[in-house]
């Protein structure tokens, strides 16, 4: 008879976690995991709009009559490009659209009823949308999940407008429907055996925990990644040098920081096509990467830090510099590199760098931007002056070889 009870226990049990895990998966493990991935959306979205209005020196608030500098549009477009936004609108504070990436928005006026709220607490407003829009060559038309987010823009307490962002995570929760199917199939033997079903049910729920746990890892991972090349994305670039900064302070050692533009990347893409211009990217990322933590030069340097700071801009950090800390050297050594290339490479054209190389010394310290501005305004020089030349001498080849001196 007790026998019976405690198999009557554990037949209940089992019947009760076999029905209880996928009402807790559907109401609570994956809106939790939709939540995470709007948290994570809103990290990256946090501070883009008031920067850029920062940046452009926007100080009325937007209004339908005024029209957006171009320079402000281009940074829309960039920022689009580089974190792989599929649609942004600009508000006034009063909701209409002056401006959007499908032209049929602009006039309209937004429905939500949140909007004004916006601007009383200073928070975004984010939920996942479902679009059906054309897919691949076919046109066929296929569910896509966004991330949609409205970003409202304040000055000095004062509403300029809001950003609406539209985030494609359609990879993602096809991943996690995947998860939800599996799931789905692995309930059915369960039922059947409802002796085992509770061992069992704890074995899927770790599972998928585990699961889950990757997919968030490979969700941050891509979150500071650059797609194109492979190397940091800004953020994530910029996320490494204030980490690294706070070691180097504490090592007492000084640091390189690189900055490195890619010479006539425009005339390349207008020229060969857009697929050749991020084949340079892609080939200048490599070159960066043989330069830096494959070279005998500069030696095994683990820490050392690249990233794509933006369009055809570079940046790497080399933290250990093993008594090599005259920039002449190293770029000596990558206009070595870069003249192997051109002169081994089977392509139609050549790469040409201009670099700006500060220098980081904990001795007398700077913060992040400073030692960002530093480097910029070396590279922006040494790109003058390449400028500055073929005005002077005459532009026989559209793409020269090597490094800018």
């Amino acid at each position: 008879m007790f026998r019976q009870k405690i198999l009557g226990v554990i037949t209940i049990s089992s019947i009760f976690i076999v029905l209880l895990l996928p009402v807790y998966s559907k109401y609570i493990l994956f809106p939790a995991y939709d939540s995470f991935l709007i948290f994570r959306a809103e990290e990256i979205l946090k501070g883009i709009g008031s920067k850029m209005i920062e940046k452009n020196n926007i100080v009325n608030p937007i209004s339908l009559t005024t029209q957006l500098p171009i320079h402000f549009i281009n940074d829309v477009k960039h920022i689009m490009e580089t974190n792989g936004f599929w649609k942004v609108k600009i508000f006034t504070a009063e909701g209409m659209i002056v401006y959007s990436t499908d032209m049929a928005d602009i006039g309209n006026h937004t429905k939500k009823n949140f909007f004004p709220e916006m601007f009383e607490d200073n928070k975004m407003r984010s939920h996942i949308d479902i679009k059906n829009i054309n897919d691949g060559e076919n046109l066929s038309q296929k569910n896509h999940y966004f991330i949609e987010t409205y970003v409202p823009i304040k000055r000095e307490n004062i509403p300029i407008g809001a950003f609406e962002i539209y985030y494609d995570i359609t990879a993602i929760k096809q991943s996690l429907e995947r998860l939800k199917n599996n799931e789905q199939k692995i309930m059915a033997p369960i039922i059947l055996l409802l002796l085992s079903g509770g061992l069992f049910s704890s074995y899927l729920a770790y599972k998928n925990m585990s699961e889950l746990k990757r997919s968030k890892e490979k969700f941050q991972k891509l979150s500071v990644t650059d797609e194109l090349t492979g190397v940091l994305n800004r953020r994530g670039f910029l996320r490494q040098l204030d980490k690294q900064l706070m070691v180097i302070n504490r090592g007492n050692r000084p640091a390189l920081l690189i900055f490195i533009d890619l010479n006539d990347f425009k005339q390349i893409n207008d020229m060969f096509g857009h697929d050749i211009g991020d084949e340079a990217l892609r080939e200048t990322a490599k070159i960066l990467n043989n330069t830096f933590r494959g070279s005998d030069f500069i030696g095994r340097l683990d820490e050392t830090v690249i990233g794509r700071f933006g369009g055809d801009e570079f940046a790497v950090l080399v933290t250990q510099l093993h008594g090599l800390g005259d920039s002449a050297l190293i770029q000596e050594r990558l206009e070595a590199n870069i003249m192997q290339w051109n002169k081994t490479s089977e392509t139609s054209y050549n790469l040409s760098l201009s670099v700006g190389i500060a220098k980081y010394s904990p001795e007398s310290p700077c913060s992040a931007d400073e030692l960002i501005c530093e480097a910029d305004m070396l590279m922006y020089q040494q790109k003058q002056n390449r400028k500055n030349r073929r005005e002077l001498f005459g532009d026989k080849q559209l793409v020269s070889n090597g490094l800018e001196d």
